[in-house]
């Protein structure tokens, strides 16, 4: 139970400092780019924070809830299970994070421009690519499987 609430913690800290991260950014490019301002750029911002994002809160949960001390934790024992769990709990905090942002944001016509939670299209690229990028460090980072002798 335990190391559910760190999952699930990490996984919210990494969520609000790639949050910040990505509201940061999209400032910065507002001010600056000028007359190159798309409307396709704050959705490469979501998306390249949202893979940053993933990564650091696979890597940070997993770390957290390793038992054993020596080494990467993604090279212990049970390793590919842990990352299937955290995977899998992140998905589930931002389908439920998703579902309160609807019921506070997005059902009342807020005018939310392009940041997170305030916009549900860049919301939801953000969620999709921290879940897809998560999946994807759990398969990458998986522990090689050992060799018959």
């Amino acid at each position: 139970m335990l190391n559910l609430v760190k999952i699930v913690v990490a996984v919210l800290a990494c969520l609000v400092a790639g949050d910040i991260a990505g509201v940061v950014m999209c400032l910065v490019l507002d001010i600056f780019a000028g007359r190159s301002w798309s409307a396709l750029l704050p959705y490469t911002v979501w998306f390249v924070v949202g893979v940053f994002t993933g990564l650091f809160a696979y890597n940070a949960a997993g770390g957290w809830t390793a038992t054993e001390a020596k080494g990467d934790w993604t090279e212990q024992p049970g390793a590919s299970r842990r990352g299937t769990l955290i995977a899998g709990i992140a998905v589930l905090v931002m389908l439920a994070l998703s579902f309160l942002f609807y019921k506070l944001y997005w059902s009342r016509d807020v005018a939310g421009e392009y940041y997170v939670p305030d916009s549900a299209s860049h919301t939801i690229v953000f969620f999709v690519s921290v879940g897809a990028a998560m999946l994807f460090f759990r398969s990458a980072l998986a522990p090689a499987a050992p060799k018959a002798k």
